[in-house]
């Protein structure tokens, strides 16, 4: 594909005028720039180049992991670049990926031609968002998508997913003003997970021939029954029932599993929670959560302090760090996953899962959930209260184990196949 009908006057004076609006505010802007250099191939071919992979969070990456994988083996020799908005998720990134190269976007992605032109692309792939210019709540510049073009390297949005956001600033706005159509007409292909998204990516003036459904690439990483990466005897100091609660953000959500929890004790009495929010970056909200735990009277200790295996007397353990959830989930015994977030996880480990409803369709988590609760994978309550939600764990708990995780395994041998039909798309157009 060539490049849309622009001239490079007009990316200039649109940088220009983002660096005279960063210099009238207050606050200092960093732009592009590395977060680690995993020294990939400055001199790339389409057998030994970069792939560079745009991830807003560690969610996107875990999502098209497989895919990613597939394709490095593909085009053996080739250095992984992780471009991304969300710069506290390095370590998150790192420990999937030890020797990528990760390069911070920053707000308006000014001076991401340099990091471009120092690991030129073969291939760059959106990973679920942005699809369109401001669709989902993250930062994707034009002026990144337009220097990646530039360096004949091709632009393939995977396991895509419509948010159907407006711009929220006034620089957004003027950036959508001029490059919304350049944006998806510089994509070279869109890979997306439901055939509803068909016609609104047409209407956004994509071409219908560049738009494939591909299904969902988590079905794809999910094994029932995989291996755990934990032993519930590193984290804890003698056998006892877990529940991991996880990705529960809102204090409404929080104060849910906290009478929950008090209720199962009633019916559990060693029962250790395991509480991950969502954001454990955000120090408000965390220190909301703190004020909780202590006047629940509950004993708790958070995961940055906990140096031995949790002993008898304390009864959650928070989990306050970033990408340990899914390895977390291996060890509970039943699992709580928070509104509008990734069920699958859990499930990779074929553990009863629950949650409340509110579960809301602008969310790329909507499809996954409606079709685990369509086949009864999953165990919704009817409605979000603590006493529903400790009855319906603690009935569930007596099925048999084994009942549960065929059910598991026949959902997703139906659902999977989509990195195999990704990759075939790929191979088209490289």
């Amino acid at each position: 594909m060539t490049l849309p009908n622009l001239t490079d006057l007009k990316v200039v004076v649109f940088e220009w005028t983002e660096r005279l609006i960063e210099r009238l505010r207050s606050q200092d802007i960093k732009p592009a720039h590395i977060l680690h250099d995993g020294s990939p191939s400055k001199n790339p071919d389409k057998k030994n180049g970069n792939l560079w992979v745009y991830v807003s969070t560690i969610g996107e990456l875990n999502a098209t992991s497989n895919l990613i994988d597939e394709l490095l083996n593909v085009y053996s020799g080739s250095q992984l670049v992780l471009l991304t908005d969300h710069p506290h998720y390095l370590d998150a990134y790192l420990k999937k990926y030890p020797d990528a190269t990760v390069i911070n976007h920053g707000e308006s992605g000014r001076l991401i031609h340099e990091q471009i032109q120092k690991y030129p692309p073969f291939l760059f792939l959106i990973a679920e968002i942005p699809l369109a210019l401001f669709d989902a709540p993250c930062r994707l510049s034009f002026k990144t998508l337009y220097y990646v073009k530039q360096t004949g390297s091709k632009i393939i949005a995977v396991n895509g997913w419509l948010y159907g956001e407006k711009p929220a600033c006034t620089m957004d706005t003027l950036e959508s003003a001029l490059f919304a159509k350049p944006y998806t007409e510089i994509i070279d292909q869109f890979l997306i997970q439901q055939s509803s998204d068909i016609q609104k990516l047409v209407d956004l003036g994509v071409s219908k021939n560049k738009i494939h459904t591909t299904g969902n690439l988590k079905f794809d990483n999910l094994v029932s029954g995989s291996p755990a990466p934990l032993k519930k005897s590193e984290i804890i100091e003698f056998e006892r029932m877990v529940m991991v609660s996880g990705c529960v953000t809102n204090i409404s959500e929080q104060e849910l599993i906290l009478e929950t929890f008090k209720l199962l004790k009633r019916e559990i009495p060693d029962l250790l929670l395991i509480m991950a929010p969502r954001h454990p970056e955000n120090k408000d909200r965390m220190k909301i959560l703190g004020s909780m735990l202590k006047n629940s009277g509950w004993k708790y200790l958070v995961r940055t302090e906990q140096i031995k295996p949790v002993e008898p007397q304390i009864d959650i353990l928070v989990l306050n760090t970033i990408g340990e959830l899914h390895d977390f989930y291996s060890i509970g015994d039943f699992c709580y996953v928070g509104l509008n977030h990734n069920l699958l996880e859990p499930l990779s480990f074929a553990k009863p899962t629950f949650l409340t409803p509110g579960w809301e369709p602008q969310y790329p988590s909507f499809p996954v959930y409606s079709i685990l609760k369509e086949k009864g994978v999953i165990q919704e309550c009817s409605e979000s209260s603590p006493k529903e939600l400790s009855n319906i764990i603690i009935d569930n708990l007596h099925k048999k184990n084994a009942a549960r995780e065929a059910q598991i395994a026949t959902a997703i041998n139906t659902l999977s196949g989509s990195v195999e039909q990704s990759k075939y798309l790929i191979s088209k157009v490289m």
